[in-house]
């Protein structure tokens, strides 16, 4: 016995100093570090130590009596509860519990509270009701099979983790519970009395070995992942200084092409100007011009009707004169109200050139066959022509090719509707063009002339105004004899 008694005084010394220094050193790393994991480290040997020195096998006698006395007789229950806390807390930091297990991580510490603040007032209450046992009774029979049960479900939980730490953990921790377990029966069923707690040191000492060891790793780990994070600071700095340099050479291209196409832009910008001011007073001199040339088409077509209206007062046909009056004064009105239009529709155009038609065929007694001709179902209101088109064709059939030859004399006008465009003919059987030329002689024929380029006029400033690609084309009329018959005038109005 005295043997068993010298090995506990001497393993009680050896633990005290190694949870010493191990608290220590743990606390001076702390303050340098900042680290929780040392902190909670730190007070779990704190704790352990203040459990060590009520079982102080020098002083236990005295130390019993002083704490028995002062109602302090729970705290070596309460001393265990605490520094298992820390080393609980220890432990998930030491795991990294919050990265890997982070849902069991907050359920630990919502137990640990509950635990904690359960203990302290059971601690608590010991002073005010002495010789109780309730702090007895949690500590045996609820404290311990739960630190055994967390215990058991963590280790399982560590093993998880994927790091090398859970094997220290695992190690140290069975150790400690094996030998404190036992010392604990032993305690119970007075074993190997006077030294049962021999035990619980020894494997107080082998845990905190192992942790030192673990924590010496975790602290190469540490620095290496510092190492690595401070690689990667130093990469990422390059990697941006590089980035920077690529910006700034980027920016500055960018400006410089952002430079010429600004010049670009405001030299297109005052090109668009001057052109669209050009447009503006080109607009303008087209409408002056347009309406020039209406101003002269008009009085050029009055004076050849007035001239057919002169031959009945020569001939002294008032009956006549008067019903030719009456159609010319009709065709006047639509002339006059056409006259302030840029456009009218095809229908109109062809109700003007009947009324014209009809005036000149009482002129020549009815002799000039006229017909319009189109397809029932074609809309002639859906095309915009320039006002008095096609007159001056019609008046040019009559005076070049009709007049001069002798027989029956026709002009037709068909219509035709293309997908993207009518056609016009206007056709007569007179003596074809090159004849025509041969019989301008007189002033009055240069007139009728000059009322075809009119036409031609209107037509290139209706297009340039609207946008179309109106046009016509005239076409010399033949038999198989290669005898003239004729001249077709085909005009295409585009949709």
């Amino acid at each position: 016995m005295e043997d068993i008694g010298n090995y506990y005084f001497f393993l009680y010394s050896i633990v005290f100093g190694s949870i010493f220094i191990f608290f220590f050193v743990s606390t001076v790393i702390y303050i340098q570090s900042r680290q929780r994991l040392f902190l909670y480290y730190s007070l779990y040997n704190f704790f352990q130590l203040s459990y060590l020195l009520l079982r102080n096998p020098f002083y236990a006698d005295s130390l019993d009596a002083f704490f028995e006395q002062h109602r302090f007789f729970n705290y070596e229950m309460y001393a265990q509860v605490l520094y298992n806390s820390f080393l609980i807390l220890f432990y998930k930091d030491f795991l990294d519990f919050e990265k890997f297990i982070p849902t069991f991580n907050r359920r630990s510490n919502r137990v640990l509270i509950v635990v904690n603040i359960l203990s302290f007032t059971l601690f608590i209450m010991g002073f005010f009701i002495p010789k109780s046992f309730f702090y007895y009774y949690y500590f045996n029979f609820f404290f311990l099979p739960g630190i055994l049960i967390y215990t058991i479900i963590a280790l399982y939980k560590s093993l998880k983790t994927k790091t090398k730490l859970g094997y220290f953990a695992l190690t140290g921790i069975s150790i400690y519970s094996l030998l404190a377990f036992y010392a604990y029966y032993t305690t119970i069923a007075k074993i190997l009395h006077p030294a049962p707690l021999a035990y619980y040191f020894l494997g107080v000492f082998l845990e905190s070995i192992v942790f030192m060891v673990g924590i010496g790793y975790k602290i190469k780990e540490l620095y290496k992942e510092r190492l690595e994070a401070q690689q990667k600071i130093i990469e990422k700095q390059e990697y941006e200084k590089t980035l920077k340099l690529q910006y700034q050479t980027q920016l500055e291209t960018q400006l410089k092409e952002r430079e010429k196409e600004l010049k670009t832009v405001i030299l297109d910008a005052e090109a668009e100007k001057l052109k669209s001011i050009t447009h503006h007073f080109e607009s303008q001199l087209a409408q002056v011009k347009l309406q020039s040339l209406r101003n002269q088409m008009n009085p050029h077509f009055i004076f050849n009707a007035l001239n057919s209206i002169k031959v009945y007062f020569i001939d002294n046909d008032k009956e006549k004169a008067i019903f030719y009056l009456n159609k010319f004064s009709k065709l006047i009105r639509v002339i006059l109200e056409s006259s302030s239009e840029d456009s009218i529709t095809l229908k109109e155009e062809l109700d003007i050139l009947t009324l014209y038609m009809s005036i000149e065929n009482l002129r020549f007694s009815q002799s000039i066959h006229f017909t319009i001709s189109h397809p029932e179902n074609l809309n002639l209101k859906k095309i915009k022509v320039p006002a008095l088109l096609l007159q001056p064709f019609v008046e040019n059939a009559i005076w070049h090719g009709l007049m001069p030859k002798e027989g029956k004399k026709s002009i037709s006008i068909l219509l035709l509707e293309h997908s993207d465009h009518f056609v016009l003919q206007i056709k007569d059987n007179g003596i074809g063009r090159e004849k025509a030329q041969l019989n301008k002689k007189n002033k009055r024929l240069e007139k009728e002339s000059l009322g075809l380029k009119l036409a031609d006029d209107r037509l290139n400033f209706f297009n340039k105004q609207n946008h179309t690609s109106y046009r016509y084309q005239m076409i010399d009329l033949y038999d198989e004899q290669k005898n003239p018959t004729g001249t077709l005038v085909e005009f295409l109005f585009d949709f």
